[in-house]
């Protein structure tokens, strides 16, 4: 498989403000100030205490009056310590919305990683293998539209032919509303081509396609058999390439080309 384009239009994740950063620091040197005046006034306390149990006299108003806390210190000190709860709360809150978009990117980016490797697994089993209905209708070994595309892969595991079946699959590829899902069917020639399984692998795409190369490089949004001009009007039964483009939300458009060997090497 061979990336062909990618580009993220992620949004760029903020950082913790930078004057909520120099708020706090300003601050905190503030109550500093004022917790160090705190001590300064304690002292002063245990003075008056010493001085009190030395003379049985009632002390003097004017050292009364040193050891007391204005009502207007009081309130500035209550307003300090809010300003810096409020300015922390607003941080944490930025801390953890960064978390929770750093986590929902991640789940996106990890869904679109196994989306990815699982596509490339089945395209590159691709098996050139007709497959027939109840009715005797042949589909052709590769059949894809803009939004669709249908094929024959090999490689299902059946160690020493123990169970009565073929190691070939039919499976298709499709992209239904804001979903990128991966539809199987458990008999080759099905007698009933409803009888399938879905698995979706993508959730939240806003767009998908697919898009088919061919060998004069030439790229189609639909396959069902391409007629060649050269070469005595031979036909190009299966495409070279595929190329699938996706655009999850929050991202920007993702374009992966995979190369088909039976295509690329049949003439």
């Amino acid at each position: 498989m061979k990336r062909f384009s990618a580009s993220s239009g992620k949004k760029e994740l903020g950082c913790i403000p930078k004057f909520h950063q120099n708020a706090i620091f300003g601050l905190s040197i503030f109550a500093i100030a004022i917790l160090k005046k705190v001590r300064n006034r304690t002292g002063y306390s245990s003075l008056f205490l010493k001085w009190q149990s030395q003379k049985s006299s009632r002390p003097k108003p004017s050292i009364l009056k040193e050891l007391g806390y204005t009502l207007i210190e009081i309130m500035i000190a209550l307003s300090v310590f809010a300003i810096i709860a409020t300015i922390s709360a607003s941080v944490m809150y930025h801390v953890f919305d960064i978390r929770k978009r750093v986590a929902t990117q991640a789940n996106q980016l990890n869904e679109l990683q196994v989306a990815v490797t699982l596509m490339e697994h089945d395209i590159t089993q691709f098996v050139p293998r007709t497959v027939r209905t109840v009715d005797m209708h042949i589909f052709s070994s590769f059949v894809g539209t803009h939004q669709y595309m249908e094929f024959t892969q090999g490689g299902v595991v059946n160690p020493k032919g123990m169970e009565r079946r073929s190691t070939l699959k039919r499976v298709a590829f499709l992209c239904k509303g804001k979903g990128l899902i991966r539809r199987s069917w458990s008999v080759l020639d099905t007698l009933d081509r409803h009888q399938f399984e879905d698995k979706q692998l993508l959730s939240d795409i806003e767009s998908c396609s697919f898009d088919y190369v061919t060998l004069s490089h030439q790229t189609l949004s639909e396959w069902r058999g391409y007629r060649r001009v050269e070469q005595s009007q031979k036909f190009e039964t299966i495409p070279s390439g595929i190329q699938i483009t996706m655009k999850p939300t929050g991202w920007g458009k993702f374009s992966f080309l995979f190369v088909l060997p039976e295509g690329l090497y049949a003439f």
